[in-house]
């Protein structure tokens, strides 16, 4: 295993990119496995280079700087009945996803981020205490915010 993300259940990233997911997981089958102790694999997200969870959403960064992510806060807040995956608009040059834990001062995230090579970070999700750095308070479930700063370092 590469990396493994902790958040109330599991994921874990395999070398080969494949994500297995256990514990208290919705997958995209739109199917909730409460406590399910043995680890599925998720299909549908292609190769993974770097997975991340919150509270409330599972996310993975593809091999071309993307990110998908599925379930979670945009799922029930757009009350879809497919929980994804979808692909984060705004976002091409990830070269990294932030656990929740990374994320000071959060606890039960409902935002995800990501840092990109061009120095900046990209955030989405619920933006309730303004964590998405946009000036508003308004969620960005399915579009970035990008923000970007003139010393902007990885």
């Amino acid at each position: 295993m590469e990396k493994v993300s902790v958040a109330g259940h599991v994921c874990a990233l395999s070398r080969g990119g494949e994500v297995y997911c256990w514990g208290t997981v919705l997958l995209q089958s739109g199917r909730e496995d409460v406590g399910g102790p043995r680890p599925e694999k998720v299909e549908g997200i292609g190769r993974a280079r770097d997975l991340s969870m919150n509270d409330d959403a599972y996310c993975v960064l593809q091999e071309g700087g993307t990110i998908l992510c599925w379930a979670g806060w945009l799922w029930r807040h757009e009350r879809r009945a497919d929980p994804g995956p979808w692909q984060v608009a705004g976002v091409t040059d990830a070269v990294r996803l932030c656990d929740h834990h990374e994320i000071a001062g959060f606890h039960q995230t409902r935002h995800s981020c990501a840092i990109l090579a061009s120095g900046g970070v990209a955030c989405w999700g619920d933006n309730h205490w303004g964590q998405l750095g946009n000036g508003t308070r308004e969620a960005e479930p399915r579009q970035a915010v990008i923000v970007q700063w003139d010393d902007a370092a990885l």
